[in-house]
């Protein structure tokens, strides 16, 4: 199974870092890639590997980058230092994602309301001082 973050060092020491953002899906703590994603990943590598390919760098998910780079870092490879983020837009209203959130929150304090209740109740039946 191929994991969330590769990092390849080739000999060129030019380092490929992938990083995946929405393309994984989460399941118990391990991700799990679509054939899809599993060609992107491969298709990528070897167009990176290829000296005429048509390999190019995407934020948030794939940079090429020299060992100065690296050296720079204090050879920290963690992925995100060098593919940053993707460029994504907005794709929700505030105003609609706040209201929401308030109201989400305001089911979860209802529910921290009760539930201290039920806590309390079940504590004063404890007999403790036996």
């Amino acid at each position: 199974m191929l994991a969330g973050l590769t990092s390849i060092l080739a000999p060129n020491f030019r380092l490929l870092a992938k990083i995946w953002t929405k393309q994984w899906k989460r399941l118990n703590r391990t991700r799990e890639f679509s054939d899809e994603d599993i060609a992107k990943v491969a298709s990528t590598y070897h167009e990176w590997k290829n000296k005429d390919g048509k390999y190019e760098d995407e934020p948030g998910f794939c940079a090429s980058i020299n060992l100065k780079k690296v050296r720079e870092l204090d050879y920290v490879l963690s992925p995100g230092r060098y593919v940053g983020l993707p460029e994504e837009e907005d794709d929700f209203v505030f105003s609609e994602r706040f209201s929401e959130l308030q109201k989400e929150f305001e089911n979860q304090l209802k529910e921290e309301t009760e539930l201290n209740k039920r806590i309390l109740e079940n504590l004063s039946k404890i007999d403790y001082k036996g």
